[in-house]
């Protein structure tokens, strides 16, 4: 799955992602560099789980303090993992 674009569609539904147009470019940089807050971090981890369906007996397992860390967790507890932009777009709204 291509996570990076996965996760900047969820973006937008934090508070930080919407006002200021976060817009991530790579593993290697973080929430925070990014512009996000740690409440905004959150609220994306919740979105992303439940979209992707991670078991909740997993989600708070996860250090997502940086996008690698996020990638490395949906990669290994994601249950949905055929979905396209625009599905995930639907099931936001």
């Amino acid at each position: 799955m291509e996570w990076i674009n996965i996760i900047n569609e969820v973006v937008p539904y934090t508070m930080g992602g919407a006002r200021y147009g976060v817009k991530l470019t790579g593993e290697e940089e973080s929430f925070y560099d990014a512009g996000l807050d740690s409440l905004d971090v959150a609220a994306l981890s919740v979105y992303l789980c439940e979209v992707l369906a991670v078991p909740p007996s997993v989600q708070r397992d996860g250090d997502l303090g940086n996008i690698a860390d996020m990638i490395a967790f949906l990669d290994q507890h994601a249950v949905r993992r055929n979905l396209t932009v625009p599905q995930i777009r639907a099931l936001l709204d």
